[in-house]
């Protein structure tokens, strides 16, 4: 049974982790929902995606203006996700003042799916890593591979996605440099990212209130909301990262997996019509 767990465990994190590095334009249609994906992962309860989208805290002190919103999906122990940090937060430079930009995360490994470290699983990641790497540019510690081979580890995405998403909301215009950062603490420094000193020097880096988060890191509050987001970003796409265009109707997913930035730039330009 354990053998099984981790074979379909492996099996998922495969198609995750070697994301097609399209940027083909999808549109999904709010008010008549059709889906875009191959699989069950349709925009269902279109109204209440429309609503929980709009009642993001980055979108709120911006949504007056009625700007468009450029939706960044990722998971933190997505490793194309890290190849892909830096691209996004120069796309997110780029259309600050242009566009509302929101990050959102997926949970891509959670509970019974996380897998743990250990020899097997070290292997697919050593197997998978080099082809990342080489694309992206992104450096993958040795450090981090030793973590993939601890049993007492588990891979989860609960813990980093909870301490993003409550950066969101204390220090919105930093969430994709802490999401970022902490990628590059576990990719390229090897820590574990269910222990919060790993976070708190980031946090103080970034200048966001340590008190408050390790006051509600892992608690009930923050921990429904971002179950609650990972419900909704599952009917939104199918694997990390996927980068979303939103206006009142419709989104249009502009890329999935990694992407050129000058590429990217230009195509929201031109489904904006955005000039500079």
């Amino acid at each position: 049974m354990v053998i099984k767990k981790v074979i379909a465990i492996l099996s998922l994190s495969t198609i995750i982790l070697m994301s097609c590095l399209s940027t083909d334009t999808q549109m999904i249609n709010l008010e008549k929902v059709k889906s875009t994906h191959k699989e069950k992962n349709s925009v269902e309860n279109s109204e209440n995606l429309k609503k929980f989208v709009d009642s993001k805290p980055v979108i709120d002190a911006m949504k007056m203006n009625k700007m468009k919103k450029l939706i960044y999906v990722m998971d933190p122990h997505c490793g194309w996700c890290y190849g892909n940090s830096k691209n996004i937060e120069t796309v997110a430079e780029q259309f600050k003042d242009k566009l509302n930009i929101q990050l959102m995360v997926g949970g891509m490994w959670l509970e019974g799916n996380a897998p743990n470290g250990g020899e097997e699983f070290s292997r697919f990641i050593a197997k998978h890593s080099p082809q990342m790497e080489a694309t992206t540019g992104a450096f993958v510690s040795s450090i981090f591979f030793e973590l993939t081979k601890d049993s007492t580890y588990t891979f989860s995405s609960l813990e980093p996605c909870c301490a993003i998403n409550l950066v969101k909301e204390l220090k919105p215009n930093m969430a994709i440099t802490f999401a970022k950062e902490v990628q590059k603490a576990i990719f390229a420094e090897g820590k574990r990212l269910d222990n919060i000193e790993t976070y708190l020097p980031i946090i103080k880096g970034l200048n966001i209130n340590a008190k408050q988060f390790q006051l509600r890191w892992m608690k009930d509050d923050n921990l429904s909301k971002t179950k609650e987001e990972f419900d909704y970003t599952k009917q939104l796409v199918n694997g990390f990262p996927t980068l979303l265009l939103y206006d009142e109707n419709q989104i249009q997913i502009i890329a999935s997996g990694y992407f050129n930035t000058k590429q990217i730039i230009e195509k929201i330009k031109n489904l904006t019509t955005i000039k500079n």
